[in-house]
């Protein structure tokens, strides 16, 4: 394994038990401190790959700004566990797993669409499928073997209307 592969590891294997402790944590201040440890990791995981204004921009306005702004408000209002327990919209654990399971579905089926190859249909093309130069377009007048005068337009110019 490579350096890279290194800390990818020793990077994404933390940030992600630390996302799953935003989400299984019994208090919203450790919910919140977990979300924090795991924006610090991405910024090392951006500062690893090389975008370092990325990685500091990361730390400063999110992890710095918008979480201690958070952590504030939350110790201000004093949320209780006892409240957070109660349900108080019917069926919205349903809901959020049917849309939860489609969301995945829609992952795996866009993730499977970009790697997989496409069934070929004709001619082997030069380019991607996927990319600009693949689409057809209208033939120009520089490409048809006319002359190098315009095709006719069929509406005035803007100006003289």
């Amino acid at each position: 394994m490579s350096g890279e592969e290194w800390a990818f590891w020793i990077v994404a294997v933390p940030a992600v038990l630390f996302a799953l402790g935003v989400v299984l944590a019994s208090k919203a201040v450790y919910s919140a401190l977990c979300l924090a440890a795991t924006m610090i990791l991405l910024a090392v995981a951006y500062i690893a790959q090389g975008a370092m204004f990325l990685g500091v921009v990361q730390i400063v306005v999110y992890t710095g700004a918008v979480m201690m702004l958070f952590l504030f408000v939350v110790m201000l209002v004093g949320v209780d566990s006892s409240d957070s327990l109660a349900e108080t919209l019917r069926g919205h654990r349903a809901a959020a797993a049917v849309a939860g399971l489609g969301f995945g579905m829609l992952l795996v089926g866009l993730i499977a669409r970009a790697t997989l190859p496409t069934p070929r249909s004709g001619a082997p093309s030069v380019y991607p499928p996927n990319s600009v130069e693949a689409r057809p377009t209208r033939c120009s007048y520089a490409t048809c073997g006319r002359s190098s005068s315009p095709p006719p337009c069929s509406s005035p110019p803007r100006w003289a209307r």
